[in-house]
């Protein structure tokens, strides 16, 4: 069935849960893209944060064979399904002892390869009831963007009747789910207005409100691991790793007198480096602070002074600093965008030179068009980030995109990093070296 949807493009494409070649971090980089790209054009987006309550458990099975239906699983197909769905039972045991016999009549089976399958074809079309906002969907996490300015008309509407034009779509939304019976936890459902840190937009919040409740404005908001905060500036991110690494090097520092050193590089990967992986490509040019705390943490593990040199370390262990593994993810990015492996939002993001009037070959002809932004700020984004790399990147590496896995990729640049890595120090007469 899923290679169905898929081959029919039937799921909507900025659905991110389940399916092979999406994640949470593609999610989030769409939805920040969206973000930045309105910011570039000096406009306030405006992103709602939907939270379902327990969205698993109620879902409705007449609806969702109804869906199945209209999807074109029908006769002996959706027969299977309706038997797979029903006649379902649950109960509770407790100290030798369970409660009588419970049918499950909402929810998919949770556990099994179809209930998550079968979630994200009954949440397939929620995108369609407004056309206002831009959906990105993971699962049960809905978010939804859009710019202030698309609800106001030529002549510019109060605040009071932009919050109307927006409750209006809202409205949409809560019909939406109150159908298909699924239930919207509003206590958790938030919203944030993206803007530069020297933009005050104190009078252009709206008064939003759902099921009749009003929704929160928050300054920051967690998406799928991801930290936001209204200026775009990866600082409340950064905080949280920060944070969490911290807490890491605490255990490394209370372990090292009594584990080996390969214990502590496992630890190392386990506990501390997944936090600079993950997202990188949205905080990795903030990475400053972050790598004060990872030298401090391999100085850690390798029992090396506290002002020890560490790119020796570095190169000793095969370890990376965290700037080039934001490089790594980065052309490992564009590595998969040449080679039509990310999901279809991505799709034509990076533009190539134009083609010359000539026909002898270039080395800038296959290399993406480098945009320039209108803002500053907006040069974190991706979609002025990758390009201005692969510009700057070798082509003996960039040739291997069409020669390599993306494992063998990888591998290649990592032996290039770390032979770029110094053994010994280069300052003269440094004062850390010579000292006994």
């Amino acid at each position: 069935m899923y290679e169905y949807f898929t081959k029919n493009k039937l799921f909507y494409e900025s659905q991110y849960g389940f399916r092979t070649l999406h994640s949470t971090e593609l999610a989030a980089l769409e939805l920040t893209d969206q973000i930045f790209r309105h910011l570039d054009q000096k406009k306030i987006p405006l992103a709602i944060f939907l939270d379902l309550s327990k969205a698993f458990d109620t879902i409705d099975h007449s609806i969702l064979l109804n869906k199945l239906s209209y999807y074109g699983i029908q006769g002996t197909s959706l027969m299977w399904f309706n038997s797979y769905l029903t006649n379902r039972y649950q109960y509770v045991e407790f100290n030798d002892k369970h409660s009588n016999l419970k049918e499950i009549k909402t929810g998919v089976p949770q556990g099994s390869i179809l209930g998550p399958l079968l979630f994200i074809i009954y949440m397939n079309d929620i995108h369609t009831v407004t056309d206002k906002f831009n959906f990105v969907l993971y699962a049960d996490d809905t978010s939804m963007v859009q710019p202030l300015c698309t609800f106001t008309s030529p002549v510019q509407k109060s605040n009071s009747q932009i919050s109307a034009a927006i409750n209006s779509e809202l409205n949409l939304v809560s019909d939406w789910l109150s159908l298909n019976k699924l239930s919207l936890n509003t206590k958790k459902t938030k919203m944030m207005l993206f803007h530069y840190r020297q933009k005050d937009v104190t009078n252009l919040i709206p008064k939003l409100k759902m099921n009749g409740k009003p929704i929160t404005l928050v300054k920051e908001f967690n998406f799928l691991g991801i930290m936001l905060d209204e200026s775009m500036t990866w600082n409340a991110h950064i905080n949280k790793i920060a944070c969490k690494l911290s807490c890491a090097i605490a255990t490394f520092r209370r372990l090292k007198r009594f584990l080996p050193l390969f214990i502590l590089k496992t630890l190392y990967s386990s506990l501390f480096l997944p936090y600079l992986n993950y997202g990188i490509l949205l905080w990795g040019s903030n990475f400053k602070r972050v790598l004060k705390l990872q030298k401090l943490a391999v100085r850690t593990i390798t029992n090396a002074r506290y002002n020890a040199h560490t790119e020796p370390i570095f190169k000793q262990h095969r370890l990376l600093k965290v700037s080039d593994i934001h490089e790594l993810n980065i052309l490992k990015f564009y590595f998969k965008y040449k080679n039509y492996m990310l999901p279809t939002f991505f799709h034509g993001m990076f533009e190539l030179n134009p083609e010359p009037s000539h026909t002898y070959y270039t080395r800038h002809r296959d290399e993406p068009h480098r945009p320039l932004p209108n803002t500053t700020s907006a040069e974190i984004s991706i979609r002025y980030v990758v390009p201005r790399l692969i510009v700057q990147t070798p082509r003996c590496i960039t040739d291997k995109i069409h020669t390599h896995s993306l494992n063998g990729f990888s591998i290649y640049i990592k032996n290039i990093i770390y032979a770029k890595y110094s053994e010994i120090c280069s300052i003269p007469d440094c004062y850390i070296c010579n000292r006994v």
